[in-house]
């Protein structure tokens, strides 16, 4: 667990594959610990690029695990992955950079990286074959939440529309309370057209769209693998909304300097420009984050 999203990041897999590194002392306790991880298509094998291709850098999922522990006598430890480890499906039912993620809340695999999980319904992992040559580790920087924004909510005739009032890249922390199986449908556009609804047309065929099914009461609702390019978003659901965040992420690169001025356009169009980079530098530069592109 830590504060990093889509890692390890978007890399030519051709080329490299980066290798994200953390400190888990806190996290190892006395006694039996476990190891979970969730994988997602992300830049990999998901959609990317105008032509729908899929599959850009391989087809197969996987992970490349090592745990490296120091005893207290000085000795070390080491734990890999190996074809011993299980995989299975949790509450993420499909997920897209382009298109968002669909989340079935009832069918989350509670403690699957706890001790005592039950895995046995779960397959074998199977070990690929890969060129260790290209692995190196990552010198970008992680991508991380730069801001929260609380939304300001408006009726529609189709659902709740929120405001961030600023475009950035990322998505919407809503929570709700409703019960098991309600559904909860999040839209998201840029601009929006003159009759208020969502402009959606510059998205070409990406849905930017998040879909949860509720496992009943309070819930705070947040997608996993994927990010949109957005300052308002529709929600659609019979159950209740109690707030609505804007999560902005980029690549936690520190500011370099500041500009301030006795004329008001400038600053702002200064602030504009430093809003536009931080919302097409997410791993790598982009072009834009609200389409297929």
């Amino acid at each position: 667990t830590d504060d990093e999203y889509l890692a390890p990041g978007w890399t030519s897999h051709q080329a490299r594959t980066v290798i994200a590194t953390h400190d888990v002392t806190a996290l190892l306790r006395p006694g039996r610990n476990a190891i979970g991880v969730r994988l997602a298509d992300g830049w990999y094998r998901g959609r990317i690029g105008w032509t729908g291709r899929t599959d850009l850098y391989g087809h197969d999922l996987a992970a490349l695990v090592q745990l490296e522990v120091e005893l207290a006598d000085g000795t070390t430890m080491t734990i890999a992955s190996d074809d011993q480890w299980r995989g299975g499906f949790g509450s993420v039912r499909s997920s897209s950079i382009y298109d968002g993620t669909v989340t079935d809340l009832t069918l989350t695999a509670t403690g699957f990286s706890e001790p005592g999980f039950d895995d046995s319904s779960w397959a074998a992992c199977t070990v690929l074959a890969d060129d260790l040559s290209t692995f190196e580790p990552r010198i970008a920087e992680p991508i991380r939440v730069i801001e929260e924004r609380p939304m300001a909510a408006t009726q529609r005739p189709d659902g709740v529309q929120f405001d961030s009032g600023q475009n950035l890249s990322g998505w919407v922390r809503l929570e709700v309370e409703g019960t098991r199986g309600d559904v909860v449908t999040i839209r998201h556009a840029e601009i929006l057209e003159p009759s208020g609804d969502l402009h959606t047309a510059a998205l070409r065929t990406a849905k930017a769209t998040d879909t949860y099914v509720l496992a009943g009461g309070r819930e705070v609702l947040e997608p996993a693998f994927t990010f949109h390019g957005f300052r308002y978003a529709e929600v659609e659901t019979t159950a209740t909304v109690l707030s609505a965040t804007a999560i902005a992420v980029s690549s936690d690169l520190p500011a370099r300097s500041t500009f301030e001025c006795s004329h008001e356009a400038l600053p702002q169009f200064h602030r504009d420009v430093g809003w536009s980079l931080r919302g097409n530098f997410l791993s790598v530069p982009t072009d834009c984050p609200q389409r297929d592109e």
